[in-house]
């Protein structure tokens, strides 16, 4: 039995960055539309008064209290504490004494 090489062709640097750029796009655009689509159906939901304006604030409502919020002492505040929380957790999972054994628990 003979095998036969096939060839295929190897699609250059450019080719692959246009393919890439293009499905980049169109998940990008696809993520926009999702995003769109649950706010029209938030802003419907809520223009049928099917729920509470406590239960469900219009998303106006949520927008301007956003806007108001990063105004304040204390969002930045919690902003603040989260991000050095996070940064620990990384730092901590790092170093040598926060890593784990194979045995489920804290190494020492």
């Amino acid at each position: 039995m003979t095998m036969t090489a096939t060839s295929t062709r190897v699609p250059t640097r450019r080719e692959r960055a246009a393919t890439s750029s293009g499905s980049r796009l169109r998940r990008l655009a696809s993520q926009a539309l999702f995003i769109v689509a649950v706010i029209a159906i938030w802003a419907a939901v809520r223009a049928a008064d099917v729920m509470t304006p406590d239960a469900l604030p219009a998303p106006r409502d949520v927008l301007h209290s956003l806007i108001d919020s990063l105004s304040t002492a204390p969002y930045w505040n919690a902003i603040g504490n989260t991000l050095r929380s996070a940064v620990g957790g990384l730092l901590a999972a790092r170093s040598p004494r926060g890593s784990w054994s194979r045995s489920g628990g804290p190494s020492r």
